[in-house]
C-alpha cells in the first residue's frame, strides 16, 4: 500500500493532494432505505435481509439480520445491491458497513 507523504487543505478537510473532492451523487447514486409497512405479514418472511443500524456490527460487512423481507414486500421498498456501502444516517450516525448481498434498508440507512 502506498503511503501518502503530501496533503492538501480542502472543505472537507486535509486530504491526500492527489485526491479530488466530488459529490456523492456524482459518482454514484444515494438510495434512502424504506421500511415496508409492518401490518402487511405478506411483505415479512423469507427473502431478502431487512437491514436496520442495529445490524451493523464491529465487521466491516452485514452478513446476518434479525429480519427478512419477502419478494412482494420488496417492491415497496428499494433493493439495495450487493456490495453497497450502507452509512447510518440517525441515532448513531456514521457508522458504515458493506452489503453481503441485496438487501432493503429502513429509513436511518443511506446507501
Amino acid at each position: 500500500m502506498n503511503r501518502c507523504n503530501s496533503f492538501k487543505q480542502t472543505e472537507i478537510g486535509r486530504l491526500p493532494k492527489e485526491w479530488r473532492v466530488v459529490r456523492i451523487s456524482n459518482i454514484g447514486k444515494v438510495i434512502t432505505g424504506t421500511t415496508p409497512p409492518t401490518k402487511i405479514e405478506e411483505y415479512w418472511g423469507e427473502g431478502y435481509p431487512f437491514v436496520t443500524p442495529t445490524d451493523f456490527s464491529m465487521s466491516k460487512y452485514v452478513n446476518r439480520t434479525e429480519r427478512k423481507v419477502t419478494e412482494k414486500g420488496a417492491n415497496r421498498g428499494k433493493i439495495i445491491p450487493r456490495d453497497s456501502v450502507m452509512v447510518t444516517c440517525v441515532a448513531s450516525v456514521g457508522e458504515v458497513a458493506l452489503a453481503l448481498s441485496e438487501c432493503i434498508t429502513n429509513q436511518q440507512i443511506n446507501s
